[in-house]
């Protein structure tokens, strides 16, 4: 997980091609700290699918911002304060995501890769 934030942060093109199928399994492997009762797993799933929303174009993961806002309203009930901080900053995220689409980036004509010029580093 720490190598995907690496390369979203040097190379979004790269990931942004692969955008929804980690943040899916983002949430897999949420789901299996769930089942494991492993809290520290958990966060390192929540940590880059908030990452990933956050350095790549949102127009990558629409399709995914859903889900994401129902697990991570379930990961709020997690024992573990770290978990339920980090569930909570990620809700928000797709949330804030979620609200913008219908503003912002549905008016945008530019391609998904254009987008990316200008990244903060």
């Amino acid at each position: 997980m720490g190598q995907v934030m690496a390369l979203a942060k040097h190379n979004p093109l790269v990931v942004e091609a692969y955008a929804r199928f980690l943040i899916k399994s983002g949430l897999r492997i949420s789901n299996a700290g769930l089942e494991e009762d492993n809290s520290q797993k958990r966060f390192s799933a929540i940590q880059m699918i908030n990452f990933l929303m956050k350095w790549l174009d949102p127009r990558s993961i629409y399709s995914e911002v859903e889900l994401i806002i129902e697990e991570m309203e379930k990961c709020q009930s997690n024992q573990m304060a770290y978990v339920k901080g980090a569930s909570y900053e990620a809700s928000q995220t797709a949330k804030k995501i979620a609200q913008e689409k219908g503003s912002k980036f549905e008016n945008s004509s530019g391609s998904v890769i254009r987008s990316n010029f200008g990244r903060r580093d």
